[in-house]
């Protein structure tokens, strides 16, 4: 991203999705974005979804990769990971027997040394 907007010419910080100045998105570029969203969608003949739905594709899959919910939340910007767990709890692996059996793998492999 910071190799196209030297490129572009464009203001730091260099944004994903930058309004039409290079800054923040306005109200108006966010229409045309959403509106541009929906022709890819349906040119790529993929069912109707928005944006947004992209943020829950993106935390559900790391979730459900049981990646650690303080690593999810902060990449979707939350103030707090129970903010987090409310909307995405269902995702969570569950059946933790896996987690026990760690106890069952010898120390050398879990990366823990004796002294």
């Amino acid at each position: 991203m910071k190799a196209e907007g030297v490129a572009a010419n464009l203001p730091e910080p260099y944004w994903l999705f930058p309004g039409r100045d290079g800054g923040l998105v306005t109200e108006a570029d966010e229409r045309v974005h959403r509106n541009l969203f929906k022709h890819v969608v349906a040119a790529a003949k993929l069912p109707a979804f928005s944006p947004y739905d992209l943020r829950h594709t993106f935390a559900s899959l790391l979730l459900s990769a049981n990646v650690p919910l303080l690593y999810v939340s902060k990449q979707l910007g939350h103030a707090r990971p129970t903010t987090t767990l409310d909307h995405y709890a269902k995702w969570l692996p569950s059946g933790e027997q896996r987690f026990v059996n760690v106890l069952d793998t010898p120390l050398e492999k879990v990366g823990t040394r004796l002294t």
